[in-house]
């Protein structure tokens, strides 16, 4: 099998914009839709319904918003930067974290929200301390 590293590197070196297949693509695929935060894997069925036009670049933008998020999250402390890696580095979905934790599922979203608040504010300009 493959190797952590070289699993993780592949992953974090693909986007559409170096595909080969970029020109002809009709839909996402597997490696570009995994870059995707686990929350947003089911979300793709319905995008593709839409049309393959609409789900790539809705893709796009999820997967330039995630970039992001990730490299702002620095601005974020304790349980909001603990949450946050568990959802957008790890891959973990609510549930999944809330039962790491040991804390209710709500919780969790409640500090991930948060977490995307501080963010926003702080590339806004406008960064209140982080919440922890």
């Amino acid at each position: 099998g493959r190797s952590p590293t070289s699993e993780s590197s592949v992953k974090e070196s693909f986007s559409c914009d170096r595909c080969p297949l970029r020109g002809i693509c009709e839909t996402p695929c597997p490696p570009v839709e995994a870059l995707l935060p686990s929350a947003d894997h089911g979300v793709m069925d319905s995008l593709r319904r839409r049309g393959a036009l609409f789900a790539a670049r809705r893709l796009h933008d999820r997967i330039c918003e995630t970039r992001f998020l990730i490299e702002h999250r620095d601005v974020l402390t304790g349980r909001l930067r603990i949450v946050f890696d568990l959802t957008y580095k790890d891959g973990l979905s609510q549930r999944e974290i809330a039962l790491r934790l040991g804390v209710h599922r709500h919780s969790v979203g409640h500090w991930l929200r948060q977490a995307l608040e501080v963010i926003s504010d702080s590339a806004m300009g406008d960064a209140p301390p982080s919440l922890n």
